[in-house]
């Protein structure tokens, strides 16, 4: 039965009071009526009374809206009739008609109208009466108000989880271990405003934070304000329950939504429902927000990641005042002692100051000792009023150490029950748990504390405060196993409840247990603990550096670095632990064996880039400290530098340093004390520190340089502009800070680089709107800056690009009008020697010549006089301009004299300008003899390749010819696919076939042979050769059947064949050739019959598809292929072809050989939408498979659902341990 109709029936069932409740109820939320006066029902019951109206409502412009039910549901029309007049009836209701705007009725009668309900609704003329009817309702509790369903009926639609933003409110105050959530925000309006705006401009928007901070609280009236836009604002709470199909069910309809997504990390199916919410149809405008903490975030972004480009936002906390504040406006406290105790205890978290706040209302300032204070006198109380027994609270803490738990299959959980509560009832114990609402009881299979905070509170509780279990003990038996969830518990409780006495007491206990280790464990102990006891794990590490042999090895070149670069991955982990004592008293001694380690083992370079760039480089506390950590990190490497005399100490400064004068970063990095992880943006800021750092690297950089190893690198280097991201006054600067380090370094010799620095210079002050000095003036002292600058465009904001052309041709043209041949030779020496250098700049500078040769036109000696010069010095221009040059020399001084000039050109580029000669010959000069010269010219040259209409123009001077260049093109497939390439229009497709007109079967062979290229990716050379060789077709699939994996534009060619007159017999020859390998079946059905915008073509795949199955319906396992081609590419057909099978052959057996869904299964995110979609598609069948012939069919697809079904309550699981972030 349907959720509506389940509804309908149970709203039937109602007493008239009940039913009145509930329709109350419902236009509260319906449209947000804030004053409903019910006068129908009597006080305290269900039972309704007599009246007029039933309720009513006050509105702000004086009027009422009265509202009528009838809860019978041969509630009549007359009925409604006489409740609407009543309410004019003066002796019932003494109103007057203009004092009432609006008549709502509601009813449960399934019988009036469309006359009756027209007639209802204009019956008081003035004055709106609308109807609600069973139906509406119904739907809107299934859909938009589950919670209401729940409540006043008794029914779960959904697993209430989604709530609107005042049931969201109202269920967190609800829950005795939160920080209410109905407050007031305050000192948030930027924050807000911040938060806002990226949520217009993002489609996903991240805010991170740390716990209680607030971030949920802001979110929530970011959401009011979409909300007030028109926004359907569905907020999501997690309650550990599978929340895919009440999402699916709450957006069922099209239309605006914002999602907001309260602690991500904890949603089940996360990955699963962003696949789903990311890929709706355009007709939906979705917006998603979530909330999530700080050391839980990169599981939530890395998900993300694979459905859209989140915007991420962090929500820092409040000052001491602000927190002042907000207990003063929230909780009325006024006493300053009060006030100056807890924002001192909160160090700006909200949620803290909060929970201290009411605590102190209650029990006065004792209560507001410390952070652990604060926890205690919150969540002491539950474990009283709970009754917790001391083995409960064990438990509990058990849980969040090892949690999720399946039970069962957890080792770690199952070998701590067995040491501290062995033989305890934990069934029963979780039951309580459950009913107390302390943990999620997840299918009766998986356990977990049901509210982070309190989660963090029992692990302290128990492992710190009354010590019942040993951390030593934990660490000893468990740690090399089970490191990751022991260090994220101790990490955890060690942020939240940071206090001298709990560090000295965890640290002592990590101590205890690593002299009690194993000493095959101690690397583990190492790499876990060496932040906290540094002394002991460098002293290993020493050793460990000590004993290492030395290995020579080569430097990655640049090449390899850059691809190496993308890979972040250490394989030599004491390189990355040597990394991370920066925070630690033994900096200076972990570097020391850092550099030791490099000596002996720079093979593995990257180890040490990555290293250095994750734990050495700038931080989120790097400003704190003055960036004197980083100053000392560049120092001792500039100093093993040796003044570039050591050649790898050198090259990774150099790696190094360009790092190090970037003012902005992404960043990942580890906490300070233990395994967490945050991420972030960051700018550096401008201070002596950073200055220090920067004039280091600057003069370091520069002494690199006057090695000629390394200048090139350096080069690269300087000549960047490295200052971006930071404000305004801060960029300006640190632009003149770096300049004045750099401009002594150049002043003596301006090169092209020192003129690039100086010109980079200029652009920062003219966009920073500061007046240039007098430095700026020497850019022109470099002649090839200068010639550089000439026949390059810069850009500038603002322009478009024809306006740029334009002023680059005058800026040229005015600046040649006067050269003489020699200072044209000296522009083309100097152009050519810099694109020798510089190869990126010879697209830009080539078209500068270019129009310096097009200046010439009109003056044929001097333009003579300067292509001569330019063929001797360089003759290296892009291809499009020579075609330009060759024809001016061709028209003006004739084939001959071109040849002779062309030859004088170097020999690497004198055959490029030869074939642009005998392509660009004017036809009227065109002769036996000019051909003659060109074949000779193809003979000797076996890597010149003609493009077909070259072919084209010479093939009438020798028709021997076509064949010797078709002979060419087969040996080569680059060949074949360079001559081919240039066909793209029908026309071009027509001339190459006329060319091969003699022989079409070579055409055929050299097409073939390109087809790796994808030349023909609309396939209009493919079908003019399939109406001139229909045999193409054969030779097509055998080529498809081995490359069916190559890519998709081998779907254009198959339409040109089912827009065929014959393509029932060609697709038939390719089905089954391509059909006949099972594993490679989804290819060819989206191949052959995937899905098309075309609606004639789709039909006729629909058609052909079935015709062959009823053809072939004595050939069973062809039937199979057929459907199987229905099932992976038109889905929705699937059932329609089923049935049509089971028509011709009610074999049972034959059904059940049947592919009734894909064979292999992909997905992203969850695995539950791909398995309800087999579910529904079997309900679907064995609804319309009737009658004796298919009792057995049936009790096989009931077989297979109940199968399913088992396998979705396996995956739930699953997916729910996967998507925990303990797990």
């Amino acid at each position: 039965m349907s959720k509506t109709k389940s509804i309908q029936q149970a709203i039937a069932q109602q007493e008239g009071g009940a039913f009145q409740s509930l329709f109350d109820a419902y236009l509260y939320k319906k449209y947000g009526f804030k004053n409903i006066q019910t006068l129908g029902v009597q006080t305290g019951t269900n039972k309704p009374t007599k009246g007029t109206p039933d309720s009513y409502v006050y509105n702000e412009d004086g009027t009422y809206t009265l509202i009528n039910y009838g809860s019978v549901s041969d509630h009549t029309i007359n009925k409604i009739k006489s409740d609407i007049l009543s309410c004019f009836d003066v002796a019932k209701l003494q109103l007057k008609k203009s004092e009432i705007a609006k008549i709502i009725c509601g009813h449960i009668s399934t019988n009036i109208h469309i006359e009756q309900h027209k007639e209802l609704r204009g019956l008081i003329d003035g004055v709106e009466i609308e109807l609600i009817g069973v139906d509406t309702l119904s739907f809107d509790l299934a859909y938009r108000y589950p919670g209401l369903a729940k409540e006043y009926l008794g029914m779960a639609i959904d697993t209430y989880q989604i709530f609107d933003i005042n049931d969201f409110v109202a269920v967190t105050d609800r829950s005795k271990i939160n920080a209410p959530l109905g407050c007031a925000l305050r000192y948030r309006e930027k924050e807000l405003d911040d938060i806002c705006h990226i949520m217009s401009e993002s489609e996903a928007t991240l805010v991170l934070g740390p716990s209680g901070v607030g971030k949920t609280r802001a979110v929530l009236e970011a959401c009011r304000k979409y909300e007030e836009e028109g926004w359907n604002v569905l907020c999501i709470k997690s309650n550990s329950n599978q929340l895919f199909d009440d999402v699916r069910n709450s957006i069922e309809q099209d239309g605006k939504y914002l999602l907001f997504f309260d602690d991500a990390n904890t949603v089940v199916g996360f990955p699963g429902l962003m696949s789903y919410i990311f890929s709706l149809p355009e007709t939906y405008k979705i917006k998603t927000v979530f909330t999530v903490r700080d050391y839980a975030s990169l599981r939530v972004v890395d998900t993300l990641n694979e459905y859209c480009r989140p915007t991420v936002y962090s929500l820092k906390g409040l000052s001491d005042d602000e927190i002042r504040g907000v207990l003063r406006q929230n909780l009325g406290i006024v006493n300053e002692e009060y006030l100056n105790r807890i924002s001192t205890i909160a160090c700006g978290n909200v949620r803290l100051a909060m929970l201290a706040g009411m605590k102190s209302i209650d029990k006065g300032l004792n209560a507001l000792r410390n952070v652990e204070d604060i926890f205690r006198n919150y969540y002491d109380p539950i474990f009283d009023t709970a009754e917790l027994e001391k083995d409960e609270i064990l438990l509990l803490s058990l849980i969040e150490l090892a949690g999720p738990i399946r039970i069962g299959a957890n080792e770690l959980f199952d070998s701590l029950i067995k040491k501290y509560l062995d033989g305890y009832d934990l069934e029963q114990a979780y039951q309580n748990l459950s009913d107390l609402e302390l943990i999620d009881w997840y299918r009766k299979e998986i356990v977990k504390i049901s509210d982070q905070s309190f989660g963090n509170y029992i692990f302290y509780y128990v492992f710190y405060r009354q010590r019942w279990i040993s951390v030593s003990e934990v660490i000893a038996l468990w740690l090399p196993q089970y490191r990751d969830k022991i260090i994220y518990s101790l990490n955890t409780v060690l942020q939240i409840f940071s206090s001298e006495d709990l560090e000295a007491y965890v640290f002592g206990q990590i101590n205890d247990a690593w002299d009690k280790s194993n000493p095959a464990n101690e690397k583990c102990y190492i790499e876990s603990f060496y932040q906290v006891i540094p002394l002991r794990a460098i002293i290993n590490l020493k050793r460990f550096v000590e004993e290492l042999d030395v290995v020579e090895g080569s430097i990655v070149d640049d090449e390899e670095f850059h691809k190496l670069k993308k890979n972040n991955r250490i394989e030599i982990k004491e390189i990355d632990i040597l990394a991370g004592f920066k925070y630690t008293d033994y900096y200076s001694e972990s570097l020391e064996l850092f550099w030791l380690l490099f000596e002996k083992r720079s093979d593995f370079f990257m180890d040490f880039y990555f290293a250095i760039t994750n734990n050495l480089l700038y931080d989120k506390s790097s400003h704190y400290l003055k960036y004197e950590k980083e100053y000392y990190f560049v120092r001792e490497l500039w100093n093993r530098c040796d003044d570039g005399n050591s050649n790898n100490f050198s090259i990774l400064f150099l790696r190094i340093a360009e790092q190090l004068l970037e003012t902005e970063f992404s960043y990942t990095e580890s906490g300070r004390k233990l395994r967490n992880v945050s991420f972030g943006r960051m700018t550096i800021a401008v201070c002596d520190g950073i200055k220090k750092i920067r004039k280091l690297v600057w003069n370091a950089l520069f002494r690199l340089r006057e090695h000629s190893n390394y200048k090139s690198a350096v080069d690269k280097i300087i000549v960047r502009r490295h200052v971006k991201g930071l404000y305004e006054d801060a960029t300006k600067e640190l632009v003149l800070f770096d300049f004045n380090i750099i401009y002594p370094h150049i002043e003596a010799n301006i090169d092209y680089q020192a003129a690039k620095i100086i010109d980079n210079y200029r652009i920062d002050i003219e966009s920073l709107n500061m007046n240039p000095d007098e430095r700026v003036s020497r850019i022109g002292e470099n002649e090839e800056f200068r010639v550089c600058s000439l026949l390059t465009c810069e850009h500038v904001n603002g322009r478009t690009f024809e306006e740029d052309e334009y002023l680059r041709k005058k800026y040229i043209l005015e600046e040649v009008k006067d050269y003489t041949i020699r200072e044209y030779e000296r522009l083309f020496k100097i152009y050519d020697e810099h694109i020798i250098k510089e190869p990126q700049d010879q697209y830009q500078m080539s078209g500068g010549l270019s129009l310096i040769f097009a200046s010439l036109e009109e003056n044929t000696t001097k333009y003579l006089e300067c292509i001569t010069v330019f063929f001797k010095i360089s003759g290296n221009i892009i291809s499009d301009d020579k075609d330009r040059i060759i024809d001016y020399l061709t028209k003006n001084i004739g084939y001959e004299q071109t040849k002779e000039l062309l030859n004088t050109i170097n020999d690497s580029l004198v055959n490029e300008w030869k074939y642009k000669l005998w392509k660009c010959v004017p036809d009227e000069t065109l002769s036996n003899d000019i051909a003659d010269d060109f074949f000779c010219f193809l003979h000797e040259q076996d890597d010149v390749i003609l493009d077909y209409k070259l072919l084209d123009r010479y093939a009438n001077y020798d028709v021997s010819f076509v064949d010797y260049m078709a002979e060419r093109l087969l040996k080569n497939k680059q060949y074949a696919y360079r001559f081919l390439c240039g066909v793209i229009s029908d026309d071009d497709a027509s001339d190459v076939i006329k060319l091969f007109a003699n022989d079409i079967s070579k055409l055929v062979c050299i097409y073939i042979s390109t087809l790796d290229f994808n030349i023909d990716y609309k396939g209009n050379l493919f079908m003019i050769l399939y109406n001139r060789c229909p045999m193409i077709w054969e030779q097509y699939i055998i080529w498809l059947k081995d490359n069916i994996f190559h890519n998709n534009y081998e779907k254009n060619i198959i339409n040109v064949i089912w827009n065929s007159d014959d393509y029932e017999e060609r697709i038939a020859y390719a089905f089954d050739i391509l059909s006949d390998d099972l594993w490679i079946s989804n290819s060819v059905a989206l191949l052959l019959f995937g899905k098309e915008k075309n609606e004639n073509l789709v039909e006729r795949k629909k058609e052909w598809l079935l015709a062959q199955l009823r053809k072939s319906i004595m050939d069973v396992e062809r039937c199979k292929k057929l459907i199987y081609m229905v099932v992976i590419s038109y889905p929705e057909w699937e059932v329609e072809y089923i049935l049509e099978f089971t028509k011709l052959n009610n074999s049972v057996d034959d059904f059940e050989s049947l592919y009734l869904f894909p064979l292999s299964k992909s997905w992203s995110g969850s695995e539950i939408p791909l398995i309800n979609k087999r579910i529904e598609l079997m309900k679907n069948l064995l609804e319309q498979l009737k009658g004796l012939h298919f009792l057995e069919h049936r009790k096989y697809l009931e077989d297979e659902m109940k199968k399913e079904e088992k396998y979705k309550e396996r995956v739930e699981i699953r997916e729910y341990i996967e998507s925990s972030i303990y797990a």
